[in-house]
């Protein structure tokens, strides 16, 4: 590669300054408090936020990463700017310690809730203890993993997930950064940052980085297709980031958020990014997803969900249905790195994944959804069956609820009993009133390659399906894990998409490899697998004042709780 096709991300040099800070707030006023780092997810990978008992949860020698908590820094945020760097910054510096080694971190960006820093090159492996000391004062050490390489993909806007922090290669002159307005090309060059590659090639972290590409196998993988880098080391900005120069495969997937992720050589996964690609470079295009828009403006959405839920197999199986509501109201920030998990599906064939607080078992815990944008108010909602009313409860614009629950002795407890079914908006500050009637929803039945419940990640996980009552060719199946793990209060979640009438995906063992093993006790940790057929155009949409657009949707989904190995 020559030096001109290394090129780094535009505001790089600022782009440890600019994570962002979690919006815990201090008074430091007429007291002196000692540092506090934050119990759960307190010292994470910069660009992932993944635990440390995560998978990709490591800290790479030479990385940057993030300490989060209160009282560790000075209350006005300050960036390192010079070279070299120092072990101090603001009054705050950082140790490393394993037995009887020490080493200091070297702090990039300090504030009171949030402090990012380099592992030094020579930093022990394996578990550490990581103290925060500011204006004197200690923190409680909190544990880290320290590894030779984990790589993490920086995001934008800095969350861990959705749009990748990729560079599109025109010209000595042109390098625009990938977006939904401009997107890359099969076969042409990007410039892909992120951070773990390794300890640094001459180990000095303080100094700007010296350049070439680090001892490490690296694979990219874009959509469902892997590719060779031609470069993978320290970009030419700044100490600790990383670049990996690849070319997007010529029979690629295409749409606004094909899945992107690296595996080193050990069989390590990143975090998964999204790129948009398009045959031409116009704007990119999901044809395919019924909700693309729904990243932008002000969407309303409301799905009928009926999940039959299913512990164990074979004879000793036992299946419970749950009919539910779940509807969103929210105003979206929209722009050329728009993105909602909720919305942005990866192109069939291809899966992603990405990392969510809560526990998607507990219908209370409405943050597993990672809300996006500004929540509107759309005041109560309503369903009808033609009998009986229920409705959901609101938090933070999100709509979630039980209408009702069965098992196949014992149907008393139904609601979607046969439709149509009315949805019924009384209006609130934001959100005007609404009608919309909705019949019932495509099912599907479906097992595991193996019919097992037991899914060892490093295999991969085939799925193969079948469609009731609905077309397939009209369909979209969406394939999605998760594990919720109470420990860390933290749930990692894939989502592959197919075409119904494919009969059957099978989940790579990259992107299976970012759920966590399901803990042994019980309570502790929750896998399962979904199914459903998502309509390829909404069942219905409703209108209503504060509102760009509205969606509603049946949806059947099939769930088959497993333990991931």
């Amino acid at each position: 590669m020559t030096s001109k096709m290394t090129r780094p991300f535009p505001g790089s040099r600022s782009l440890c300054a600019t994570l962002v800070v979690l919006s815990c707030a201090i008074c430091l006023r007429g007291q002196q408090t000692p540092p506090i780092i934050r119990n759960t997810a307190g010292v994470v990978n910069a660009a992932s936020y993944a635990p440390a008992d995560f998978p990709g949860g490591a800290i790479a020698q030479g990385s940057i990463f993030a300490v989060f908590g209160a009282a560790l820094g000075p209350a006005n945020p300050l960036s390192a700017s010079a070279s070299p760097l120092q072990k101090t910054l603001g009054g705050v510096s950082i140790t490393v310690t394993q037995g009887a080694t020490t080493v200091n971190a070297i702090p990039l960006y300090v504030s009171a809730t949030q402090v990012n820093a380099i592992m030094p090159s020579n930093a022990p492996i394996g578990a550490v203890q990581v103290v925060v000391k500011y204006n004197n004062l200690s923190s409680l050490p909190s544990t880290a993993q320290v590894a030779k390489t984990n790589v993490a993909l920086f995001t934008i806007p800095f969350s861990g997930m959705g749009p990748g922090a990729i560079v599109n290669f025109v010209n000595g002159a042109v390098s625009p950064v990938n977006s939904l307005t401009a997107p890359a090309t099969p076969n042409q060059t990007e410039y892909l940052f992120g951070t773990g590659l390794g300890a640094s090639l001459n180990g000095d972290d303080t100094n700007p980085p010296q350049k070439g590409s680090l001892p490490v196998g690296v694979t990219v993988r874009v959509g469902n297709k892997s590719v060779a880098p031609s470069y993978s080391g320290r970009s030419s900005c700044c100490a600790g980031e990383d670049e990996i120069t690849f070319t997007v495969p010529p029979d690629t997937l295409l749409g606004c958020y094909v899945p992107v992720q690296v595996v080193t050589s050990d069989g390590t996964p990143s975090n998964v990014a999204t790129m948009a690609i398009s045959s031409d470079g116009s704007p990119c295009k999901d044809a395919a997803n019924p909700y693309g828009t729904a990243v932008a403006g002000k969407p309303g959405t409301v799905l009928l969900e009926r999940v039959v839920a299913t512990a164990g197999s074979g004879a000793v199986a036992v299946s419970t249905t749950l009919d539910t509501m779940l509807a969103s109201f929210r105003q979206e920030t929209g722009g050329p790195f728009a993105y909602n998990p909720m919305y942005s599906l990866p192109p069939a064939g291809s899966c992603s994944a990405y990392l969510a607080a809560g526990d998607p078992t507990d219908e209370a815990q409405a943050q597993f959804f990672v809300l996006t944008g500004k929540a509107l108010d759309a005041g109560p909602l309503t369903v009808n069956n033609g009998t009986t009313s229920a409705g959901p409860t609101e938090a933070n614009g999100l709509y979630v609820g039980l209408l009702g629950q069965s098992s196949p002795g014992d149907q008393s407890g139904a609601f979607l009993t046969g439709g149509p079914y009315v949805v019924s908006g009384a209006g609130g500050l934001d959100v005007g009133s609404f009608h919309v009637t909705l019949g019932d929803p495509p099912g599907n039945t479906w097992t595991t390659g193996d019919g097992s419940t037991v899914v060892n990640r490093a295999n991969g996980l085939t799925v193969n399906w079948s469609v009731t009552g609905g077309d397939p060719s009209k369909l979209l199946a969406i394939v999605m894990g998760a594990n919720a793990d109470s420990v860390d209060s933290r749930t990692e979640i894939f989502t592959c998409t197919a075409n119904a009438g494919d009969g059957t995906l099978t989940v790579p063992p990259a992107i299976l490899s970012r759920i966590p093993v399901t803990r042994g006790t019980v309570g502790l940790s929750m896998g399962a697998v979904v199914v459903g057929m998502l309509p390829l155009q909404p069942q219905a949409t409703f209108s209503a004042t504060g509102l760009d657009y509205g969606f509603a949707d049946s949806i059947g989904l099939s769930a088959q709780f497993v333990t991931f190995q």
